[in-house]
């Protein structure tokens, strides 16, 4: 009734759109600040005791952000915004088993929401200041005397340009740019003495780079955009797209500087999103079997941790991905065991039964993956 305009003007435009639900708990012991001197005059029992209270309320408050989302996820009438969420959860990874920390988590999913339609470089630098990231990837560790190259590697291979678009010589020189980025209890920080402001070459360029500098060189790398098209076709549209209509799609991100509210307009009003060959190609993933499945059908999600664990049988486990690099996603979805339960999952929403074992089952699943 809308028409294609009007509709998605409805999904892109989603802040008209009033939607404000409480956040998540936090359990008030991780808002308290370790008292190192306390701590040095407790016994070994009591530090023990201390130190496995503090675990509890860490995965009470992750399971809490994860339930939170979930819900997201199933009852917002801005969908969209949900859904670029998960998309850059996907492209942007960490998880909570090295992560530690579910407030960490916690802000870069509000993060990834916030600035879901910015620009690609707002997204780059946010997410890479953000407390989860430098944990993930160990950007504390990255000194002038020894750079760690961790994040470095995944910004140019996974994150931004591709394989074969950069050098080893080009890995370093940005390790070396992002050294001094780091965090304390209030957030991100930046510390000068342990920041290498040498001279740098990095993708054919030369200068006293910084993490910033970075960043602005690589978004002007013609393969940055081609490579940002390709991950949003294979996740909107259809798997191996034809490089002509990956490089369509570059032209516009460049035409709009990488700013994603355009170009998802662009994208959900194009021909190839209508094409013939789109439909019915993608393999859904368990989010959208299980939310997906349940919005079409509009029956809820009565239970968020069965949402959670059922997601989590069928591959795909909420800021648990497997890897920095994410979920594979298609047919990779597919196995025996999988199959099954999709089609136990979708029997229970149309017949209205419970999707599976709630929060006592995922209460399980997250004391086996921290022992």
């Amino acid at each position: 009734e809308m028409g294609l305009e009007g509709a998605v003007s409805h999904l892109v435009d989603y802040e008209k759109i009033a939607y404000s639900p409480p956040p998540p708990t936090v359990d008030p012991l991780l808002t308290q600040r370790f008292d190192r001197r306390e701590l040095r005059n407790l016994t070994d029992e009591e530090r023990r005791q201390r130190f496995e209270q503090r675990q509890r309320a860490e995965r009470r408050t992750f399971e809490e952000t994860r339930l939170w989302w979930v819900e997201r996820l199933a009852e917002s009438p801005r969908p969209l915004e949900e859904r670029m969420t998960l998309f850059w959860h996907g492209h942007f990874t960490s998880g909570f088993r090295e992560v530690r920390q579910a407030v960490f988590m916690k802000e870069q999913n509000e993060l990834l929401r916030r600035r879901a339609l910015d620009t690609l470089g707002e997204l780059v630098l946010a997410t890479g200041r953000g407390r989860a990231r430098l944990a993930y990837l160990d950007g504390t560790r990255n000194v002038p005397r020894q750079p760690n190259e961790n994040y470095a590697r995944e910004l140019l291979e996974l994150f931004t340009l591709g394989v074969c678009n950069y050098t080893e010589g080009d890995i370093k020189a940005a390790a070396r740019a992002f050294t001094g980025w780091s965090f304390d209890d209030d957030g991100f920080t930046f510390r000068r003495a342990q920041h290498d402001a040498g001279r740098k070459s990095f993708l054919g360029r030369s200068g006293n780079f910084g993490g910033d500098d970075v960043v602005r060189i690589i978004i002007d790398h013609p393969a940055c955009s081609r490579y940002l098209a390709r991950k949003l076709l294979e996740y909107f549209v259809r798997p191996r797209p034809e490089r002509a209509l990956v490089e369509a799609l570059a032209r516009e991100i460049r035409r709009h500087n990488y700013e994603m509210r355009p170009v998802m307009r662009a994208l959900l009003s194009s021909q190839a999103f209508y094409d013939a060959s789109s439909r019915g190609c993608l393999v859904k993933s368990p989010v959208d079997i299980v939310i997906g499945t349940s919005r079409q059908l509009g029956v809820g999600i009565d239970d968020p941790a069965a949402a959670v664990v059922a997601m989590t049988q069928l591959g795909q486990e909420l800021m648990q991905p497997p890897s920095v690099k994410g979920w594979d996603g298609g047919t990779k979805w597919i196995n025996t065991a999988t199959l099954f339960t999709r089609y136990n999952v979708v029997s229970a929403l149309i017949h209205g039964r419970p999707i599976g074992p709630g929060r006592e089952r995922l209460q399980r699943l997250a004391r086996e993956s921290n022992d």
